[in-house]
């Protein structure tokens, strides 16, 4: 998981480490399902898509690289215990 605040380069260190399928942004992901990658009304459902396509990649035995602000803790704890 990488973990922190916007703008720290969480996104661009990942996309240089890994293949972009293997990475997946919650900022992607809001952007797909709302009006930007920074709409935060959109945060439940990427959140959603989050946890979904995590779990069916790591059932897999996928590699998998969550990117996300991700400021609940009890969000990044089942993100953990996905992993």
């Amino acid at each position: 998981m990488l973990l922190g605040p916007a703008g720290v380069g969480k996104t661009t260190w990942a996309r240089a480490q890994f293949a972009a399928k293997q990475v997946v942004s919650s900022d992607d992901l809001r952007a797909a399902v709302g009006d930007g990658p920074h709409d935060l009304a959109a945060s439940a459902d990427a959140f959603a898509l989050v946890d979904e396509i995590t779990s069916r990649r790591l059932e897999s035995g996928l590699t998998t690289v969550i990117d996300s602000l991700a400021l609940d803790s009890q969000q990044r704890l089942r993100w953990r215990d996905l992993g």
